[in-house]
């Protein structure tokens, strides 16, 4: 009879009756809302005291506790558990004993659905149960599921009702009882997702058309001539037949040809009619009437006849009460009179020769309606707003209003049933029938749910999270499937998105070009996909989100029409832009990041559509870094400067926009906190900006790469001189007095070719200084940025590793130097250089260090090199090798080693601040490498350097299997090919090819070189 909603978890059962066993013996238990939360109760925390009163009047028996732990479960289930419990608790307090009734409700599973599903979904509804306990039962029998929803079944059952009463006010408020009771049935079946939404609202409309029949039944008494009886005709939702559960209906009375007595007493017959319908008793009221779209509305006369009713309407009628006679139906009174009206009705409605445009009508009046509501309504009112319920109806009426002479069938009240026949007379494409069928349906299903809750007539959307997470759960309660807060907000903004785009072009003729047609399509439409793979782009149903994302936003934060406007122009260029970057539809995301992110996303739109340069630059950024979209989203205030002087971001010195002081002292993590963001913020921006100089140096062909050392160039010096300007400033607060200290950078740093996850290999050295207080400052340095992922700070290049002290004087590193310095050691050593402090110590360690430097290996030391240099390269696995630059075999570790032994070969001195292609000129001066090898070592230098920037700056580790390593290597080549790279680095057969190519010859090169070294000092 009812599906059963949730199955009953032993494990969660078991944890909530020791939980109430520990309320009830102690009062009360610790973690309450934590232990609740485990056990999948939504918003716990508020839950808690509710909680501990059900189980305080409830759980005092052992046989209680777990009859109480089976509802809780089924209560969590419910979209308010603590609207639920609250509810349960009052309706117990008027059902007499607490033990029969846990008994009752605990053992029949559809009462404790149906409790669970009524008491978290609709306060009135709880209302009518808690005050009427006899309907709960009513419920479950099987002849009240069963029961047809017609209107002479529901006709029916009221009747059976109210047949004990004598009186007609007895009878009436019988009715009103018996109102309560059936709209609990229908409520009860909707929240259960038993019933489509069109079944819902047909079941509404057949109760209202019941009530109005019996109503004007119960007053006309033995009148039976149309002469003395009202004809009642419905419009709006009701005439649709698609009412909501706190509609108003919309009412027009009209009779036969009268006299005047006549005519006197039907509006006397109206006039207690609407009251009956309308008035608040103790039994409460029916429904609201609306009389107000009669001849005249306020000040026309209640009840017209049929002859002053073709009058006015022949003569007076406007646009918009022909537009909403299209609703019009006979839902009580005489039949043949209502059929002669809506007859005449209908001739007017099709005539051919009318004065207005049904498209312009109905385009003013939805004009004036946006003009005429509130800030608020505009952005929440699921009737009003852009791409809302009106919207979808005034298309369907403007077509049946033009077609309709001659496709009589689609002029029908009921809105789904008109797109589905405009649909079958091709009046509307499949696109915009799913389109419009859809949203109607998921909106009409929000606005129930809205208005279930306290039966008021709202169609108001939350604003706040907490009240959308409700709602997404209410709606879960239907026919439409269930949705967790974000997939409600995006299928929401998805379909008000779509009728947006759909009504603007319906109503102002606007054309729309295939990219702009995107914003039309439902999700994985066909169409659409083809569209969006002429572009590249791969998961398109992702991508076609996004688009229609950024031309309207996502609800609560929905966009204008005009910045619509400047995003359409902007589409094409848009799609054309992803088509040409490695990753498409990561090009894509990346953009869409940037636009969320913006101020004003109009102007942003504007600027990429009408300057190409902007476009070119957010092209290159967004197709090839991923990292540094993230970081210009999270500072996206430094827009405008990066676009207009990149440069000057730069040029700030670091040291004036971060809080240093924060070092001094003992740190406060507050403080501390606060200067790792102020850094953060400093890198990132400068990141980018260095990045956007790269790529306009590199499209100006300023880069003279063979000079440099390779692309990118500026960033490297960047990161090199935030990083040493970080470091200084730190240490200028730690250890304000220089003398006797020195700060030594070794490694990729000190010689200005850091990567970006580049370790910060230091050294901190004394000379005559207090070692102990160093080693103190130096430690809150590391503690500072050790874990915060802004500098990987790594001392264990220091003498004797990382076992040694971590600060030491010049004559432990002479004496180190002198007696037990490694090979390899010698080689990390020949790249380092004073980044701060007294330039005395630095004389003293750099003149230690080079008398090491500059004695030539022995042939054991040379054994050791090449060992463990084929260490190393064990270390990568086979897996990785394609795209691995350093380790591998070939990698930049054979230059750095074959560079050190090229040296000694030559019988130079080499200051150990020279860079690595510098250190390549001096052996091709020195007749160690012929031109050719340098020339091919500085190329797989500069293809190593640009391979892993772009990798990085991607978010790309190694890949580890063939499809990541194509899916990387066909990123990097496209990337090579936008950057405009493609001819110095692609060759013929790819960038895998390519790194296979470069690796082989530097290989070559390693070899020959620790040969010849063999050779000379055998």
């Amino acid at each position: 009879m009812i599906a059963a909603m949730k199955r009953t978890d032993k494990t969660t059962h078991k944890a909530l009756v020791a939980l109430i066993e520990e309320i009830v013996k102690a009062s009360t238990a610790r973690d309450v809302g934590n232990r609740l939360e485990s056990a999948g109760f939504p918003d716990a925390t508020n839950l808690v005291s509710t909680f501990e009163d059900v189980v305080g009047k409830l759980g005092t028996h052992d046989e209680a506790r777990g009859q109480l732990a089976t509802l809780f479960i089924e209560l969590a289930s419910s979209p308010s558990p603590t609207g639920a419990l609250k509810n349960f608790l009052r309706f117990q307090e008027l059902s007499g004993s607490a033990g029969a009734f846990l008994n009752t409700i605990a053992g029949g599973k559809p009462l404790r659905e149906i409790l669970a599903v009524v008491f978290g979904s609709s306060q009135y509804m709880s209302d009518i149960i808690i005050r009427n306990p006899g309907f709960l039962y009513w419920l479950i029998e099987q002849a009240t599921w069963e029961s047809e929803d017609t209107v002479e079944a529901c006709r029916r059952s009221i009747m059976e009702d109210i047949a004990g009463f004598r009186t007609q006010e007895s009878k009436l408020n019988g009715l009103r009882r018996a109102h309560r009771k059936h709209l609990l049935r229908i409520g009860v079946k909707d929240l259960l997702g038993l019933r489509t939404i069109e079944e819902t609202t047909s079941c509404l409309s057949v109760r209202a058309d019941a009530v109005v029949q019996i109503s004007l039944d119960l007053l006309c008494g033995e009148r039976a001539s149309s002469k003395d009886v009202l004809t009642v005709v419905a419009l709006g939702k009701l005439g649709g037949t698609e009412l909501n559960y706190s509609s108003d209906i919309d009412l027009i009375y009209v009779c036969d040809d009268v006299s005047d007595d006549d005519l006197t007493a039907l509006h006397k017959l109206g006039r207690r009619l609407t009251s009956v319908l309308s008035e608040v008793t103790a039994e409460g009221y029916l429904y609201r009437v609306d009389l107000r779209l009669r001849p005249d509305g306020n000040t026309g006369p209640l009840v017209n006849s049929l002859t002053s009713a073709r009058i006015y309407y022949e003569d007076r009628g406007r646009p918009w009460e022909f537009q909403a006679m299209l609703k019009a139906r006979v839902i009580a009174g005489d039949a043949d009179v209502g059929r002669r009206f809506l007859e005449h009705i209908d001739g007017l409605i099709g005539n051919p020769s009318l004065s207005y445009s049904p498209v312009e009508s109905i385009s003013l009046m939805r004009t004036r309606i946006r003009e005429n509501i509130s800030s608020h309504e505009q952005l929440f009112n699921i009737k009003l707003m852009e791409g809302g319920i009106r919207d979808i109806e005034f298309i369907v009426q403007t077509l049946q209003m033009l077609h309709g002479q001659k496709h009589p069938d689609i002029r029908v009240g009921n809105t789904s049933t008109g797109i589905e026949r405009l649909h079958a007379h091709r009046l509307i494409t499949d696109v915009e029938s799913d389109t419009m069928l859809s949203a109607y349906r998921f909106f009409r299903l929000v606005e129930h749910r809205l208005q279930m809750m306290h039966q008021l007539q709202t169609f108001s959307l939350p604003a706040s999270a907490d009240d959308i997470a409700v709602l997404s759960r209410r709606v879960s309660r239907g026919p439409l499937g269930t949705f967790d807060p974000e997939e409600f907000t995006a299928a929401l903004s998805n379909h008000l998105n779509k009728v947006r785009l759909f009504s603007d072009r319906f109503f102002e003729g606007e054309t729309v070009d295939e990219p702009s047609l995107l914003l039309l399509f439902p999700d994985e439409n066909e169409t659409a996909a083809k569209t969006l793979e002429k572009y590249g782009m791969t998961d398109t149903g992702t991508a076609l989100s996004i688009v229609q994302g950024l031309a309207y936003g996502s609800f609560p934060v929905l966009v204008d029409r005009q910045t619509r406007g400047n995003f359409q122009k902007l589409l094409p260029k848009l799609l054309e832009d992803c088509a040409l970057t490695g990753d498409p539809d990561q090009t894509l995301v990346n953009f869409a990041n940037v636009a969320n992110a913006t101020r004003s996303k109009g102007a942003f739109y504007t600027l990429l559509s009408e300057s190409a340069a902007s476009r070119e630059l957010f092209r290159t950024l967004t197709g090839t870094s991923s990292l540094l979209t993230q970081k210009l989203t999270r500072n996206i205030e430094i827009l405008d400067t990066l676009l207009e002087d990149p440069q000057s971001i730069i040029d700030a010195p670091i040291k004036d926009e971060v809080p240093w002081g924060a070092l001094d002292g003992k740190p406060s993590p507050d403080r501390l906190e606060s200067l790792r963001r102020a850094v953060r913020s400093a890198i990132d921006t400068r990141n980018l900006a260095a990045w956007v100089l790269d790529v306009e140096r590199l499209a100006r062909e300023e880069i003279d790469r063979s000079a440099t050392g390779g692309f990118p160039t500026v960033l490297p010096g960047v990161l090199t001189d935030t990083t040493r300007s970080s470091m200084a400033s730190s240490f200028s607060v730690l250890v304000p007095d220089t003398d006797g200290f020195a700060l030594i950078a070794l490694g990729s740093f000190a010689v200005e070719e850091p990567r970006l996850s580049s370790d910060v290999d230091l050294l901190v050295v004394v000379h005559e200084r207090d070692v102990e207080t160093v080693t103190r400052k130096t430690f809150t340095l590391n503690q500072a940025f050790a874990q915060s992922g802004l500098f990987k700070l790594d001392f264990r290049l220091r003498g004797e590793g990382a076992s040694a002290p971590l600060v030491q004087d010049v004559a432990s590193y002479r004496k180190y130097f002198s007696d037990r310095l490694a090979a390899w050691e010698r080689i990390a050593m020949m790249k380092s250089v004073l980044w701060y402090g007294d330039e005395r110590v630095g004389e003293r360690f750099f003149g230690a260090l080079q008398e090491q430097l500059d004695r030539p290996f022995t042939a054991a030391q040379l054994d050791e090199l090449v060992s463990a240099r084929s260490r190393i390269e064990s270390l990568v696995p086979k897996n990785v090798q394609a795209l691995e630059t350093k380790r591998s075999a070939g990698g930049r570790y054979d230059i750095d080693y074959l560079s050190a032994i090229g040296i000694f070969l030559a019988g130079e001195s080499v200051d150990p601040g020279k860079n690595t292609s510098q250190r390549l000129d001096v052996l091709a001066d020195a007749g160690t490498l012929t031109e050719k090898e340098r020339a091919d070592l500085a190329a797989a230098l500069d293809l190593y350097r640009c391979v892993d920037y772009l990798m990085e700056l991607q978010g790309f580790g190694f890949p580890n299997t063939s499809k990541k390593t194509d899916r990387a290597a066909n990123h990097l080549g496209r990337t090579l090919t936008l950057l405009g790279l493609g001819k110095s680095f692609l060759g013929a057969n790819g960038i895998v090819t390519a790194l296979d190519e470069a690796r082989a010859s530097v290989r070559a090169c390693y070899n020959r070189v620790v040969r010849s070294y063999r050779k000379a000092n055998r």
